[in-house]
């Protein structure tokens, strides 16, 4: 059988197939008009149908290079946020509308009061002498993002062990030379007692269901104090206060236990503990 050789044969242009003409016309305002016919299927009879698409591109003035550069801006941070989440979440795969990649407004002021709460709370009183710098920085950076929703239970074992595993997590995200159990623990304890104060956070997140749960933040003027309500009390002696990096897990539970009976003299939960021992000891230190 005979092999066939050469070019093989282009297919034939036909009405359906071949590019459709575009006509371009320049305006005298510097506008171009963008006009192409694109054939249809045949009418009932036999008859040529089709549609015709225009398109006009206005001159492109200073004004309208800066919008449309802002444009392709917002697009490509919107598709950065779409498929880069930070909030580590696993993708499942399936594709999200730009409707849900962009938060709603209220979620966007939520997150911006928490991120006034972080920043208010992590002083740099609060860290001060913890050996290295940029700890107020991440520290904040932490608690900004912190999922609040998980502290707003009313199961005291469930809150302790999101309790643990904040103060692990910040304790990894402090610089290396302020990595200690204590300082974690303090400025976790200080910003969610300022999200349960903050009116927006604890109705969005339910905080005021942990009330009883919630720790006082340890430092040397709340221990002092402490120890002087204990001695008068004649209360259980406290341990020596070695400073907020060399605190421990076990020394912390015994002054929270301490911190307790305090707010209970007082008729308030140990959350509030520290509005009487800090302002007391700052008015009489």
């Amino acid at each position: 059988m005979a092999k066939t050789t050469g070019t093989p044969e282009a297919p034939k242009q036909t009405r359906e197939n071949r590019e459709p003409a575009v006509e371009r016309e320049t305006h005298a305002n510097g506008e171009r008009t963008f006009r192409t016919f694109v054939p249809a299927t045949p009418g009932r009879h036999g008859e040529r149908r089709g549609y015709m698409i225009e398109g006009r591109l206005r001159a492109m003035t200073p004004e309208l290079k800066e919008q449309l550069t802002q444009t392709l801006a917002d697009m490509l941070v919107a598709d950065y946020l779409k498929h880069h989440a930070k909030d580590g979440s696993q993708s499942t795969g399936s594709e999200r509308s730009s409707e849900e990649s962009e938060p709603h407004p209220e979620e966007m002021l939520l997150r911006q009061i928490q991120t006034l709460v972080a920043t208010l709370s992590v002083s740099p009183s609060a860290v001060r002498g913890q050996g290295a710098p940029r700890v107020v920085d991440a520290a904040r950076d932490f608690l900004a993002v912190l999922d609040l929703k998980r502290f707003g239970t009313r199961r005291e074992g469930e809150f302790r062990r999101e309790l643990e595993a904040a103060t692990e997590r910040l304790c990894a995200a402090l610089p290396a030379g302020a990595r200690s159990w204590g300082l974690a623990r303090k400025l976790v304890n200080i910003f969610l007692r300022d999200c349960c104060y903050n009116h927006y956070l604890r109705r969005q997140y339910g905080l005021e269901r942990a009330e009883a749960f919630y720790e006082t933040p340890l430092d040397s003027i709340a221990v002092r104090e402490l120890k002087k309500w204990a001695r008068q009390r004649r209360r259980a002696r406290l341990p020596r206060w070695r400073g907020v990096k060399r605190l421990v897990a076990a020394e912390s539970e015994r002054f929270q236990a301490a911190a307790t009976d305090f707010a209970g003299d007082k008729g308030t939960p140990r959350l509030h503990a520290d509005a009487y021992l800090w302002v007391r000891g700052r008015q009489h230190g």
